[in-house]
């Protein structure tokens, strides 16, 4: 694993190469207008903060223990197999590649999603929080439009994502009573 500064380090240079992207891209074409350098800015800081979050993630350390305390039952659960997770967060998707436990009990689960607070829904509690407000407050058709307006390259990734996926995976998350993962 790289140290501290090294991480630091490529971060920096990664953001260096983004905004000199997005100063190249609005000179090419003469003097910008405040949306245009707002649309750059937009875009940059939408790429740097999915890097940023996703390499954060990949940093914490996920337990090289072959057992694990169950939390449905505090049972003794036995590693499983390594098992991928993509969220969608207020920066974009992420991926997730964790060690997943089975419990004699029946119940399977990570200790990674627990220790990074994380609930059996496939957004983040900002975004699903972010989708209930504003489905409360708009149409069907606005709530999409404002989610993919803002930063449409925040959510295009995710395969299909519209706004009835994150508002299915939302609502179920919300009303769902919180397990121990």
């Amino acid at each position: 694993m790289e140290t501290q500064q090294e991480f630091v380090d490529s971060l920096m240079a990664r953001i260096r190469a983004e905004v000199e992207r997005g100063i190249a891209e609005l000179e090419k074409d003469g003097p910008a207008t405040l949306d245009q350098i707002e649309e750059i800015v937009e875009r940059a800081k939408t790429v740097i903060g999915g890097e940023l979050t996703q390499r954060i993630v990949d940093r914490e350390p996920d337990s090289a223990a072959n057992q694990a305390a169950c939390p449905a039952c505090g049972g003794c659960g036995r590693f499983h197999s390594r098992v991928q997770r993509v969220l969608l967060t207020r920066h974009g998707e992420i991926r997730l590649c964790r060690r997943w436990f089975r419990c004699g009990c029946g119940h399977g689960f990570s200790p990674l999603d627990r220790q990074l607070g994380l609930d059996a829904g496939a957004t983040t509690l900002w975004l699903r929080t972010l989708v209930a407000e504003w489905a409360a407050e708009r149409t069907f058709a606005g709530t999409s439009r404002d989610l993919w307006q803002p930063r449409p390259d925040r959510f295009r990734k995710h395969r299909g994502a519209d706004c009835g996926d994150l508002r299915r995976t939302s609502a179920g998350a919300l009303h769902r009573p919180r397990r121990g993962l």
